[in-house]
């Protein structure tokens, strides 16, 4: 199960978005509500099955009052085969790991979007981030990977300010013991036209 329920996120990375996003307190209390339809109608019948959910692939699971109520209204122990892997900017880990609630310990893997191997460009295209927080934060993966097997996967979103970095971007994952070191093409989404997305894409 893949859940693409969220933008909400801190960053405002050119290939993503033009804007940071947060939520109103209106939009809080309809996540809130939207949460418990979605567990209900997902995880409203027991299963030993193995089960792999997915989030979050538009936003930032981590800073989405949606995704981690969502994650805390599924009874886990009613469904011993899940496991979750998680899509993140990596940068809220350390401090909200423990708003996963029981599925802490059912981390299957860990996907961190990093974008560059040197603070000058990840700080450009990951706006709004800080290197140093991103670097504390796969420390801490680094360690968590070590306790409960985890995997874990670093992402570059490939584009002119950054191919360059793509050998240093490998090395720079492997000093974090990853497992896969991904390589994505930038794409329009909805926030770039083609003509936009042109001069960047590599």
């Amino acid at each position: 199960i893949t859940l693409a329920i969220d933008k909400v996120c801190k960053l405002s990375c050119p290939s993503c978005r033009t804007h940071i996003i947060n939520p109103s307190e209106e939009d809080e209390v309809l996540m809130h509500e939207m949460s418990q339809t979605l567990s209900r109608n997902l995880f409203s019948i027991p299963t030993d099955k193995e089960i792999f959910l997915t989030l979050s692939t538009t936003g930032e699971v981590f800073a989405s009052p949606l995704s981690l109520a969502f994650l805390n209204n599924i009874n886990v122990s009613e469904f011993p085969g899940l496991k979750l892997n998680i899509q993140t900017n990596g940068l809220l880990c350390n401090k909200r790991w423990h708003r996963l609630g029981e599925l802490q310990t059912r981390v299957a893997k860990v996907t961190v979007t990093i974008d560059a191997s040197t603070k000058e460009v990840y700080e450009k295209l990951r706006r709004g981030g800080r290197w140093e927080d991103l670097l504390d934060n796969l420390e801490f993966l680094k360690e968590l990977k070590k306790q409960n097997g985890m995997r874990l996967h670093t992402r570059m979103i490939v584009q002119r300010d950054n191919y360059q970095q793509m050998l240093d971007f490998h090395a720079l994952s492997l000093e974090y013991n990853a497992d896969q070191i991904e390589y994505s093409k930038i794409h329009t989404w909805d926030h770039l036209t083609a003509e936009q997305v042109r001069p960047m894409d590599v």
